[in-house]
């Protein structure tokens, strides 16, 4: 039986595509390298806080510190921050997305924001009108960034009162970056 993906339907398909294992070149993912590394997958990395409370003082912009990586297939993650690399493919479109867990305080607002060399580019806010754990997911696709951006995750707090921590675990608190094509 012809590929579907073949333009010729009385053409004798390959025994790749009588399997469908392969696809017409326009569609194989090229390999790009990173340095003198071998071929790599697309470059992706995931972080999260996991061994300490964080507190937040209020009314305070504070960098959230991630101690655990859950991947990093470049090696992206530097000082708490992840840095596009220098060398490699990196021209396209990378996702970042943060989500960051409140521990449960009564008022005020919550914010999470993803900076770009110590620039706001995403941000997002959550007004709080409970005693529960509240959320704050905030995400961007930064297309072609320049080797070196430094990408980092700051949040913010306005209770009122005194300072509040971060719920951190693997699924309450973290940041992850991949680079998409």
């Amino acid at each position: 039986m012809p590929h579907p993906l073949n333009r010729d339907p009385f053409a004798k398909p390959s025994s790749e595509q009588d399997y469908g294992t392969k696809h017409p070149g326009r569609f194989e993912p090229k390999q790009q390298t990173v340095g003198n590394t071998q071929p790599q997958q697309r470059m992706r990395a995931r972080v999260h806080g996991n061994s300490a409370t964080q507190s937040i003082p209020n009314n305070a912009s504070t960098d959230v510190m991630f101690d655990t990586v859950d991947f990093d297939t470049a090696g992206l993650l530097s000082a708490n921050q992840f840095i596009v690399p220098s060398t490699g493919k990196i021209t396209g479109a990378w996702l970042l997305h943060a989500h960051i867990t409140w521990a449960a305080a009564t008022l005020g607002l919550r914010e999470a924001d993803i900076l770009a060399n110590g620039s706001v580019i995403a941000s997002d806010l959550v007004d709080i009108g409970g005693a529960d754990e509240s959320s704050v997911d905030v995400q961007i696709l930064v297309n072609d960034p320049n080797a070196g951006t430094a990408f980092k995750v700051q949040v913010k707090q306005t209770s009122g009162g005194g300072a509040l921590n971060l719920n951190k675990s693997s699924t309450k608190t973290y940041f992850e970056i991949v680079h998409l094509w």
